[in-house]
């Protein structure tokens, strides 16, 4: 593959690409901890191009020719039909059986209906009459067989069993599926609408979207996990208050066809030993 600069010059070009390397720096590393080989990856990354060509062009109102995708993005002609995802509904299966999951836990958390007294979720009963696992699990998807849905949860340590046989949902159920193919593919649409957020906040004269974060350097490995822990109460805080309110709305909003609006809300912390030599600098704050 020709390496060519991108369509901007000077220190505008340079910036440019230092932060795709930024970018790509993880998810190399990411994606090597599966087994990807560059090769593979250079194809795939010049499909998304095609494909990332072909969406702008539609939303510009303009037919996507094989020429104006091969003219936005250099890729030649020959590999434009090529380059294209002929199934690009392939991952819908696994994203609608992890979407499932997620719902039912999301909906655990938020309703009314399957809260005690102190509003957090209820141990279940498996099956019976009124608030039960079964009840829950029919209120996301009458597809899905409840069984297989609690031998899922189950499977990957988010919902166990008491003493007196109700279900109770474990500590580990907000921090994400456990199962690899589900995590890849959070791990996917979260970092997706991340990049998208920013991308956007970019191209417009206003930010249109929360794309913060806090950083602090010059600390203690201890100080470190404290901080560490404070955010995962403060995020799991976030994220129960936040998942309340949007049960409430959707169950206000989702009976009129037209509502299609979707929201994400996303929270990280990463922490690690800075070992880059020369860097004795003091910072934090928020950028």
């Amino acid at each position: 593959m020709t390496g060519a600069l991108p369509p901007a010059e000077g220190a505008r070009a340079a910036l440019l690409i230092r932060v795709a390397r930024l970018l790509l720096r993880p998810l190399a590393r990411a994606l090597l901890a599966e087994g990807m080989t560059a090769p593979a990856f250079e194809r795939l990354a010049r499909a998304a191009f095609v494909e990332a060509a072909e969406a702008e062009i539609v939303r510009a109102g303009k037919k996507p020719t094989v020429s104006a995708i091969s003219l936005m993005t250099g890729v030649h002609r020959r590999d434009v039909n090529t380059l294209r995802d002929p199934d690009r509904h392939a991952e819908d299966a696994l994203r609608e059986r992890a979407n499932v999951l997620a719902t039912v836990i999301a909906r655990w958390l938020a309703s009314p209906e399957f809260a005690d007294a102190e509003g957090g979720p209820a141990p279940l009963p498996p099956h019976g009459e009124g608030a039960s696992f079964d009840a829950l699990c029919a209120s996301v998807s009458r597809d899905v067989r409840p069984r297989a849905i609690r031998d899922e949860l189950e499977r990957q340590g988010l919902v166990g069993a008491d003493g007196e046989g109700r279900l109770r949902l474990l500590e580990g159920a907000l921090r994400g599926p456990a199962d690899r193919e589900q995590a890849l593919i959070f791990l996917a649409e979260n970092v997706g609408d991340h990049i998208a957020a920013g991308a956007e906040n970019l191209a417009a004269e206003t930010p249109r979207h929360v794309e913060r974060a806090l950083f602090y350097n010059r600390l203690s490995p201890a100080s470190a996990e404290e901080l560490a822990d404070a955010a995962r109460r403060e995020a799991e805080r976030s994220l129960t208050r936040l998942n309340r309110l949007a049960h409430r709305l959707q169950g206000r909003d989702a009976s009129e066809p037209s509502n299609r609006a979707r929201f994400r809300f996303g929270l990280y912390l990463y922490r690690e030993n800075d070992k880059r030599e020369g860097d004795a600098r003091e910072g934090g704050g928020d950028d």
